[in-house]
């Protein structure tokens, strides 16, 4: 049941370029029919021969709702790609852990696309009369059969191979300003905890005094030095502006505490 009506629902594999390879089911959907329990089921039962058209190593790539089925796949020496959980006690993620959900984020999309496609077919995009459920697995393969045959891939541009290698290439690279904080000043304990408040039109305000102005200039000649880890001027200096205190919409103050 889900929202007052009894559901059933297919199980989709779409290939990465958006092409529907296979649709099976349709299953009920209860507690028992969940993601991964279909998938288990899928390989066990071997239904529609889909060990012998999946190899070794190939790349499933996933959602959180497979969780439970991701060491029984991993044992069918496939590997599966699923966003990151937080852990317990953690309160976000990791740059590190970002990224990756992120990377594949962007390549899990083309299954929300392939099943928006679907309902684009006004039949399937509304409350089907139970009379029809013997054949809405049908439908749904016939519908997946035109769009193959008729629709164009959902990604046919090579560009995404270099979008995908700077991906690669730049979520290795961490939390570049962390790194340099912790660096800059490994003698002093940072509160990372900012205030922030918003600035309108051209009221810019600091939260230094005059006072403190001079030592403020040197703590942004010490922050746009370091041309090895910021090799955009711009990107320097903003940061740096933000160090300060002053930015286009918003301003920070950084405590510092001794240890």
């Amino acid at each position: 049941m889900y929202k007052n009506r009894p559901l059933v629902k297919p199980m989709i594999i779409v290939g990465s370029d958006g092409y529907i390879l296979s649709v099976l089911g349709p299953y009920y959907a209860n507690a028992h029919n969940n993601d991964a329990s279909i998938t288990k089921h899928l390989f066990k039962t071997n239904a529609e021969g889909i060990k012998q058209w999946i190899k070794d190593d190939d790349v499933l790539v996933v959602d959180r709702g497979f969780r439970n089925a991701q060491a029984f796949l991993e044992s069918l020496n496939l590997k599966v790609e699923m966003p990151c959980f937080i852990k317990k006690g953690q309160k976000q993620h990791t740059t590190e852990e970002a990224n990756s959900s992120r990377r594949i984020t962007k390549v899990r999309w083309v299954v929300e696309s392939a099943n928006g496609r679907i309902k684009q077919w006004r039949f399937l995009d509304k409350v089907i009369s139970n009379h029809f459920v013997p054949y809405i697995g049908d439908f749904v393969r016939i519908v997946s059969a035109f769009i193959n045959c008729f629709r164009a891939p959902l990604i046919n541009d090579f560009c995404n191979e270099e979008i995908g290698q700077t991906m690669l290439d730049k979520a290795q690279l961490g939390n570049q300003v962390q790194k340099y904080l912790l660096c800059a000043y490994e003698n002093t304990t940072l509160a990372l905890a900012c205030a922030w408040r918003e600035i309108k039109g051209l009221n810019i305000t600091t939260s230094r005094d005059n006072g403190n102005e001079k030592q403020d200039e040197d703590k942004v000649d010490r922050f746009t030095d370091q041309s090895d880890i910021f090799p955009n001027d711009k990107q320097a200096l903003a940061l740096a502006c933000a160090w300060r205190g002053v930015g286009n919409h918003f301003t920070t103050e950084i405590q510092k505490n001794s240890k």
